[in-house]
């Protein structure tokens, strides 16, 4: 995470883009059955967001 959002790199380090949140995101992990669910951790409040890339399961 960083100023304005969650900052998304390639294996590179470039910068891809920036999921904006409303406010400064704390932790963030992706969910549900296929992984395609981003959930976001606020400073208030819990959000989710769809993707088209699933996250990698860690466990």
């Amino acid at each position: 995470t960083g100023p304005g959002g969650i900052h998304i790199f390639d294996a590179s380090g470039t910068i891809l883009g920036v999921i904006r949140t409303p406010e400064d995101c704390a932790n963030f992990t992706f969910g549900d059955d296929d992984l395609q669910s981003l959930y976001i951790a606020a400073s208030t409040s819990l959000y989710r967001l769809r993707v088209r890339v699933p996250g990698l399961r860690l466990f």
